[in-house]
C-alpha cells in the first residue's frame, strides 16, 4: 500500500493524550515574568538556510506549544528537535536534535550538515520495503519528541548527537509474495547514532504467528501498527495483509495495535498487545477472538456516589483495550425495589460514566445493558458477535472517607470465557462440544483496599435461542479457572452464555453475553 509521505509524524506522548481528550495542552505553571523566547532556525545538509518545524520538549517530556519558529519557555534544560526537509531534497528527511540550556531569550539552530543516511537491509531474497521511520524519543516512556516517516524510495538521514536522556528508534517493514512480514528495527540509547546501520535475519529475529479476526469488532480493521522500544512505530499495510501471517521481528518490546473505525483517520477501537520477543522464538498473537466481554472494570464508591464506566464493556479476552467507542448502554441503581437513578451512557460520548450521590447505605442492585453500536453511522455488520453484555451487581454501598483518595470498587466479580478451539470466524461445528475456560475476576486494586470474601455459589448456563430459556452447565475447577462444556447444536446458530457468581458476604454478580460465538451446520 503506497502511502503519501508524511514531513512529521510523531509528536509527545503528552500531546498525543491532550488531543485524544481534546484537552489543551499548556506548559508548567510559571510567572509571565520567567518566560524566554526560544526561536529555532534550520540548515539542511546542503548548507541551504530553511524554515522548520520544531519541536521543544523540557527533558522530563513536557512539551511547548509552538508559534511559528518561536516558543515562549521558563528558564531550564530542553530539547529542540526537527525533521529537516525542503522540496530539493525529494523524499528525504534528516533528523536533527540539539540539547539547550536556556536562562535567558535564546536562538537556536538546527543544522544537518554531515548527517549520515540510515541504511538498512533484510536476508531475505524477493521483498519489498515498506516505509521507514525513525522517532526520536526522552526516557523510556513514549515521551516522544519528534519524528517522521519517507516511503521506501526516500531516504532517511540523522544528525549524530550524544544526550543521556534520548533515545533513537528505526523501524521499517518489508513483505514477501505469500504477504508475510518482516519487521526490522533498532533502538539506540543515548542520543542520535553515528551509524544507523540495521540488519535483519530470520534465524535471529522473533516469529509471531498472527490472526486477524474481524468478528468482534463493528468498524473495518484500518491499520496494523507497530511500536518498538516504546518510542517508533511502523504502520503496516493493512490491505495486502491476509487475515492469518507471519511476522519475523527484530527480538525486544513491541506493542501492536489494531485500529478499527470508518476510515485510518476516524479510530473508534484500539486493540493493543504488548510483548518482549526473544530472538529464535515463535509467539501466537491472535487478535479478535470470542467471547467479548467485561473487562475487569466494577462498580466503585467514591465518597457518597457509586460511580461505573461501562466502556471496557466488550474486551477481547486474549488482548487489551486502549479504547472503545462502539458502544451504547443504559445503567440503572436500585435500593431495594425502588429505582434510584437511571442513566443512558455512550462509549466515548459526552455522558459515558454512570455516577448518583447516595444518601442511604444498603444494599443496591445496579445493572448495566451494553449494546454495540455503530458510531461512524451504519447498521452492524452481518455475523457479529456479542452483542449485547449485561452486569447485574448486588453490594451493601456505605460511604468511603478517611483516605487520600476515597475510591474502592464493590466487592463483586465479571467473569471471562475463553472458548477453546474455535476457528478463525469464531466459530465451531454443530454436534460438537467446546470446552471453555471461565475466569472469576474481582477488584482489589483501588486507593482504598477492596475486600474479599469467600466465593459461596459459582453457576453458569447457556441459551440457544437468544437468552428466552437457559440451560445450567456443570463447572470444573482447573486451578486459575473453571472449565465448562457446551454442547453445539447441530442446527447451528449463536449461543448466549451466562454466569452467577455469589460471596458469603451477600455480594452477587450476574453476567449476560448474547451471541457470544456460533456453532454452524458442518
Amino acid at each position: 500500500m503506497k502511502r503519501a509521505s508524511a514531513r512529521f509524524f510523531v509528536l509527545s506522548g503528552v500531546t498525543a493524550l491532550a488531543l485524544a481528550s481534546g484537552a489543551a495542552l499548556v506548559p508548567a505553571a510559571a510567572s509571565p515574568a520567567a518566560l524566554f523566547t526560544l526561536k529555532v532556525s534550520g540548515i539542511d545538509r546542503d548548507g541551504t538556510t530553511v524554515s522548520v518545524q520544531p519541536y521543544v520538549d523540557n527533558t522530563a517530556g513536557v512539551s511547548y506549544p509552538p508559534s511559528g519558529q518561536s516558543f515562549k519557555v521558563p528558564a531550564g534544560h530542553y530539547i529542540v528537535a526537527a525533521a529537516i526537509w525542503r522540496p530539493a531534497d525529494g523524499d528525504t528527511q534528516t533528523l536533527v536534535a540539539r540539547q539547550v540550556h536556556v536562562t535567558g531569550n535564546t536562538n537556536v539552530t538546527l543544522d544537518a550538515q554531515g548527517a549520515v543516511p540510515v541504511t538498512a537491509s533484510l536476508s531475505v531474497p524477493s521483498v519489498t520495503q515498506g516505509d521507514q521511520t525513525v522517532g526520536l524519543c526522552i526516557g523510556t516512556d513514549e515521551n516522544s519528541v519528534v519524528g517522521y516517516l519517507v516511503d521506501s524510495a526516500g531516504t532517511a538521514y540523522v544528525k549524530p548527537m550524544s544526550s543521556s536522556v534520548l533515545s533513537t528508534v528505526y523501524q521499517t517493514y518489508y513483505q514477501d509474495a505469500s504477504g508475510n512480514l518482516y519487521d526490522l528495527a533498532g533502538a539506540f540509547k543515548g542520543g542520535i547514532p553515528a551509524s544507523p546501520d540495521y540488519h535483519g535475519n530470520p534465524a535471529s529475529m522473533a516469529k509471531v504467528n498472527v490472526e486477524l479476526r474481524d468478528y468482534e469488532n463493528v468498524t473495518p480493521l484500518q491499520s496494523v501498527i507497530g511500536t518498538y522500544d516504546n518510542c517508533g512505530t511502523t504502520t503496516e499495510p493493512v490491505s495486502t495483509l491476509p487475515s492469518t501471517y507471519t511476522d519475523y521481528r527484530t527480538a525486544g518490546d513491541w506493542t501492536t495495535d489494531l485500529n478499527f473505525g470508518k476510515t485510518q483517520a476516524n479510530v473508534q477501537r484500539d486493540l493493543y498487545v504488548s510483548r518482549d520477543y526473544k530472538a529464535g522464538h515463535t509467539y501466537w498473537d491472535t487478535f479478535g477472538s470470542a467471547v467479548a466481554g467485561p473487562g475487569a472494570d466494577y462498580p466503585e464508591i467514591q465518597d457518597s456516589s457509586v460511580v461505573y464506566g461501562p466502556g471496557n464493556a466488550f474486551s477481547d479476552p486474549l488482548i487489551h483495550v486502549s479504547f472503545d467507542c462502539e458502544g451504547k448502554a443504559t445503567v440503572t441503581l436500585s435500593h431495594g425495589s425502588t429505582q434510584v437513578a437511571k442513566q443512558k451512557l455512550t462509549f466515548c460520548g459526552a455522558k459515558n460514566v454512570f455516577s448518583k450521590n447516595l444518601k442511604k447505605t444498603g444494599w443496591y442492585t445496579l445493572k448495566s445493558v451494553a449494546n454495540r453500536w455503530n458510531s461512524s453511522g451504519g447498521s452492524l455488520p452481518a455475523g457479529l458477535l456479542s452483542t449485547q453484555v449485561s452486569l447485574t451487581w448486588r453490594f451493601k454501598f456505605a460511604p468511603v472517607t478517611g483516605h487520600p483518595i476515597n475510591s474502592q470498587a464493590a466487592p463483586v466479580t465479571v467473569t471471562k470465557f475463553e472458548p477453546q478451539n474455535l476457528t478463525s470466524l469464531n466459530t465451531a461445528a454443530g454436534g460438537t462440544t467446546t470446552a471453555i475456560r471461565v475466569y472469576v475476576m474481582r477488584g482489589g486494586g483501588q486507593p482504598v483496599h477492596t475486600p474479599r470474601y469467600k466465593l459461596k455459589t459459582l453457576k453458569f448456563a447457556v441459551s440457544y435461542n437468544g437468552g428466552a430459556t437457559w440451560q445450567t452447565l456443570t463447572a470444573t475447577p482447573h486451578g486459575a479457572y473453571w472449565l465448562i462444556y457446551v454442547a453445539n447444536p447441530h442446527a447451528g446458530g449463536d449461543i448466549a452464555l451466562r454466569s452467577t457468581v455469589t460471596d458469603v458476604h451477600g455480594d452477587a454478580t450476574t453476567e449476560t453475553i448474547l451471541n457470544a460465538y456460533r456453532a454452524l451446520i458442518p
